[in-house]
């Protein structure tokens, strides 16, 4: 059997389907699994309990990440969530995208951060007048950043 996108209400199929879409398995790992269940939000029409095919084929197409599959559990992406077959579309992809700006802020915080804390860390290495303090080895450096110190010379601090 093809691969078949299980979303209420999406007909994407490998048989048929625009360029570009990709279909991703539901996890094995059990707690990210649990949480595409969750979201996917299927019902069984008779029992009213939780469904999930058991098919091979059963996938969730990439309609419904809003930048991609991500397998960082902070990333918005971490769980389908757009037009998920429940709930207003338009809110809920604007909401979505909201979280991948912040999800990128973040990261992008965390990098300028660590650079900071390298470049401080670089600053403690030199001396005034630019050369490297001997009693602070570079290979101490707590960080894996290419930085530029005051004479223009890159340095690579990496932690050894």
């Amino acid at each position: 059997m093809g691969k078949v996108c299980i979303v209420l209400g999406c007909r994407n199929r490998d048989s048929h389907k625009e360029p570009g879409i990709k279909f991703h398995r539901i996890p094995k790992d059990e707690g990210r699994k649990e949480l595409w269940i969750r979201a996917i939000n299927r019902r069984d029409p008779v029992t009213g309990k939780v469904w999930i095919s058991g098919d091979e084929g059963a996938r969730v197409c990439s309609v419904h990440f809003i930048d991609g599959k991500c397998d960082d559990p902070k990333s918005p992406d971490y769980v389908p969530s757009v037009k998920m077959g429940y709930g207003t579309y338009g809110d809920n992809e604007v909401s979505a995208s909201k979280s991948v700006d912040r999800y990128k802020r973040a990261v992008k915080r965390t990098a300028d951060q660590k650079e900071r804390e390298c470049r401080l860390q670089l600053d403690f290495l030199m001396t005034p007048d630019g050369k490297e303090n001997d009693h602070l080895p570079l290979q101490d450096l707590d960080c894996n950043v290419e930085l530029e110190d005051k004479n223009g010379t890159i340095l690579m601090c990496s932690k050894s």
